[in-house]
């Protein structure tokens, strides 16, 4: 039985199909498998509760005689300039008040007071109790007085006329026959607190 031609596979054949072979493997579309992978990004808000006052100048009272004899004493305040600003981030479920409290009682026979400029700023900075001046201002004393009350997660700025512009008043009362002389130098302290 003779071998037919077109059955036979010559070397040179066999050489050629191997090239194509490895062509048709080299030009066959790259299969590629796809997945996802994931990372954790963590974020830690901490409670924050800053303060500062800004400004020029130290809120100092003298009483001294009246402007004309059978008047009642004249009060002169030194010039100032100041702002108490704040950054506040208040814990969840919580809101913040800024109290002012005196280190000691007033003088005998006298009332300090403090007001200030509405709250202002970026984000929950609360609302300010007292904004005008006289008996509509907050009378200081060793006790805790609420300034701004809904204070939650915000900022005041920190420029030179950002925040509560503090305007402090010192006045006679109707115990004015206790006033005596000296000298007394009360610190005011300032305290965001937090409320529920």
């Amino acid at each position: 039985m003779s071998k037919h031609p077109c059955n036979t596979i010559s070397p040179h054949h066999l050489a050629s199909l191997a090239l194509v072979g490895t062509m048709a493997l080299a030009c066959s579309p790259t299969t590629r498998a796809t997945g996802t992978i994931t990372q954790d990004v963590g974020v830690t808000v901490e409670s924050v509760a800053q303060m500062a006052i800004n400004g020029s100048g130290v809120p100092v009272f003298i009483v001294s005689s009246a402007d004309t004899a059978g008047g009642a004493p004249s009060i002169v305040k030194d010039p100032y300039d100041r702002y108490l600003q704040y950054t506040s981030i208040a814990p969840t479920g919580e809101s913040r008040s800024l109290q002012a409290a005196l280190s000691a009682a007033a003088p005998a026979g006298m009332a300090v007071r403090l007001s200030t400029s509405a709250a202002s700023g970026t984000g929950a900075v609360g609302a300010a109790q007292y904004t005008a001046s006289g008996e509509a201002a907050a009378l200081l004393s060793t006790t805790p007085v609420d300034l701004v009350t809904g204070i939650g997660t915000g900022y005041t700025g920190d420029g030179a006329t950002d925040g509560l512009l503090l305007n402090y008043e010192l006045a006679m009362t109707d115990q004015m026959d206790q006033v005596g002389t000296g000298t007394q130098v009360m610190e005011v302290t300032f305290t965001l607190a937090s409320t529920p």
